[in-house]
């Protein structure tokens, strides 16, 4: 749950209807200069599924879009072009929210939460055994990737895989530490969305904007075609590319 970062500033406090998320939305999606009313209403409908949601979990889905948008898509758009790029790369979910915080009810860790368990401090007394090992196993597996460049030793009880665009493996990292805790294609349907649908709908309709702007005669429902061709091609290719 990365967006959990919002907790930090309480920005979550303000998100409790459709109305509210909405707006946060818009405000957020505002970095795209072009399509943002499309790109708001696709992210919405993917996020915000129940008009009549409580309004925690109206939060959550925020948290989860927040999430997926501005880590979990770029993490993986960056462990892919890393690995293209023929280095040696090893990716991770840390999937152990900390004991003493309150916040259990976001269902997940947090962003950075995982720096508790990889730096020792005055939380480290209030973690349970559980944790503390876990904290120890991710400092030598940290330790063992800087020194060699590869994370695994025997303190690791599961071999972490290479993450490659065919396999997609990475390794989830909890006090459940095992041999099932190696997954694949993290969050592939929201990570499509965010790294290939939201960009197609910037580009396609960025280039409608200019022409339209500049009196060339293109209709606005041509451009919308487009953009619907555009859309549906990359919805053909999904498990080609997720």
């Amino acid at each position: 749950m990365e967006g959990g970062i919002v907790l930090y500033n309480h920005l979550y406090e303000q998100i409790v209807s459709e109305d509210t998320f909405r707006e946060h939305l818009e405000y957020a999606m505002g970095v795209y200069n072009t399509n943002l009313v499309q790109i708001t209403h696709a992210a919405k409908f993917e996020y915000l599924t129940n008009a009549t949601a409580s309004p925690r979990d109206v939060q959550k889905n925020f948290m989860r879009m927040y999430g997926d948008w501005l880590f979990v898509a770029p993490t993986t758009r960056m462990a892919r072009e890393f690995a293209n790029a023929g280095n040696p790369t090893y990716m991770y979910l840390f999937d152990q929210p900390p004991s003493f915080f309150d916040h259990q009810w976001i269902g997940g860790a947090s962003h950075g939460e995982e720096n508790y368990f990889l730096w020792p401090s005055s939380r480290s007394d209030m973690m349970t055994d559980a944790e503390k090992l876990l904290g120890l196993q991710m400092r030598r597996t940290w330790t063992d990737f800087a020194k060699t460049g590869n994370p695994n030793s025997a303190d690791l009880p599961v071999t972490w895989p290479q993450y490659d665009q065919h396999s997609r493996q990475y390794l989830v990292l909890s006090t459940s530490l095992g041999s099932d805790s190696v997954m694949a294609h993290m969050h592939s349907k929201q990570v499509f969305f965010w790294n290939y649908m939201v960009s197609a709908l910037a580009r396609v309709c960025c280039a409608c904007a200019g022409l339209v702007s500049g009196g060339a005669g293109l209709s606005a429902s041509l451009c919308a075609t487009w953009t619907l061709i555009a859309v549906w091609t990359l919805v053909v290719g999904f498990r080609a590319v997720v």
